[in-house]
């Protein structure tokens, strides 16, 4: 083994891969990637940092606080990062970057505010307690991707549906491997975004708008915020709005356009989490809903 840890009996093992501990709500990951030629540890901070400012929206995170610290021998960095998803519980995650030859080290702690977790001792095992046979993973661990790390950002991809004749532009994170785009319905989706088409077999609309919204509004969570008809994708539809029903720190904003085309009707929704309604994140919302286009 290339790493001995030794945690509080509560802790128990987690079951995926990789190495994981879990306690109630609270949770300890760790992972060793491979580093790429000319990546530094300062450079894999600010993209890990510049990732969480642009997914959380101001008013549910507190500022990222960096620490230098020694961990394992070597220097390291200690990134607290905070938020809420809801105004109210928050949680804090502490993460530890080092890097050593050609890997990268990352160990994670995450509990909520509020729990039972020993934030100050189990921080002290992580640093002063896990050991890392930094000899044997050079020696041994051969390439290993960092599937999150290596996302960029900015990559989108263009998803075409043959079927029902249209194509939409995504991030490539929103996809996912062997996504189905023939389906009737698909969902692209990250932390709190999340972009749907769906389509059914009908030759007009009446009727649907009423059934759209009755079906948005039963459940008393969500009311209509406005209710137009307008043109998207070069057609004629009816585009709603939605918010929350009930004033709450917690919320949402839900866009969708209802039309018919082709001999269905495509219903195309946007939800954004306030929590992660940053301006990044609508940018992508509103480039992906306008690249949305019919090709017969």
């Amino acid at each position: 083994m290339a790493l001995r840890s030794s945690f509080p009996p509560e802790w128990e093992e987690g079951y995926e891969d990789g190495v994981s501990y879990y306690n109630g709500d609270a949770s300890i990951t760790f992972e060793i990637t491979s580093l790429k030629a000319g990546d530094t540890l300062d450079a894999w901070v600010k993209r890990q940092t510049e990732t969480f400012n642009n997914r959380v929206a101001d008013k549910y995170k507190e500022p990222t606080v960096v620490s230098d610290i020694v961990w394992n021998g070597i220097p390291a960095k200690l990134v607290k990062f905070s938020f809420t998803q809801d105004g109210t519980t928050w949680a804090d995650y502490y993460e530890i970057f080092a890097v050593k030859g050609a890997y990268k080290y990352d160990t994670g702690y995450t509990y909520d505010r509020d729990g039972e977790s020993n934030r100050g001792d189990i921080l002290g095992i992580l640093q002063k307690s896990m050991k890392v046979d930094f000899a044997k993973v050079e020696k041994t661990f051969g390439q290993v991707p960092d599937s999150e790390d290596d996302i960029d950002q900015n990559k989108t991809v263009t998803k075409t549906s043959k079927k029902y004749g249209y194509s939409v532009t995504v991030p490539e994170e929103w996809t996912q491997s062997g996504m189905d785009m023939e389906r009737d319905a698909v969902t692209f989706s990250t932390a709190g975004i999340q972009l749907a088409i769906a389509m059914e077999k009908g030759s007009t609309m009446q009727g649907y708008p009423e059934m759209l919204e009755k079906t948005y509004t039963s459940t008393g969570i969500w009311k209509v915020d406005s209710r137009t008809d307008e043109k998207f994708a070069g057609e004629s539809a009816v585009k709603f709005t939605l918010v929350p029903n009930v004033v709450s720190t917690a919320g949402g904003k839900v866009t969708s356009y209802l039309l018919e085309k082709n001999g269905g009707i495509y219903l195309i929704q946007a939800v954004v989490s306030d929590a992660n309604a940053t301006d990044f994140n609508l940018k992508r919302i509103e480039e992906a809903l306008k690249s949305f286009k019919f090709n017969n």
